[in-house]
């Protein structure tokens, strides 16, 4: 049986309405080099909001403001069953730090379209292009 992962992502938009990609760290993890939503796992004791806004300092030292809830998706790996709940954001700095990632960019939604998405996270910017936001 496989583990369960409850999991927050942040699609972030900057004032130039951009929003935030992060790759994957390196090779030693699951999916190295697949692009994805900043985030990641909720402690027990968090909500996800708090789990969002903790993981996106500690992995970018960015400040956000969650402005709502986008969508849930469920997503199975070989290695777990992951519960990834994402959320809009906003954030007034353009400058992060790359705490976890091998790479963090800002990309218009339409030129991201060629980037390779992890598998989870693929459902949310396929809804993320047919919606007005950013």
């Amino acid at each position: 049986m496989l583990k369960t992962h409850k999991v927050v992502a942040a699609i972030i938009k900057n004032q130039n309405r951009e929003i935030l990609f992060a790759q994957r760290r390196s090779t030693d993890k699951y999916l190295p080099y697949f692009w994805e939503f900043p985030g990641g796992k909720i402690n027990k004791e968090e909500t996800p909001i708090e789990a969002l806004t903790r993981e996106i300092y500690e992995e970018l030292e960015l400040n956000i403001k969650i402005e709502s809830k986008f969508m849930d998706n469920v997503h199975i790996y070989p290695f777990a069953r992951i519960e990834l709940k994402s959320y809009l954001a906003t954030c007034s700095q353009n400058e992060f730090k790359k705490n976890e990632h091998e790479n963090v960019l800002w990309l218009k939604k339409e030129k991201a379209q060629d980037l390779k998405l992890a598998p989870a996270d693929i459902p949310i910017f396929q809804k993320l292009l047919i919606t007005n936001w950013p």
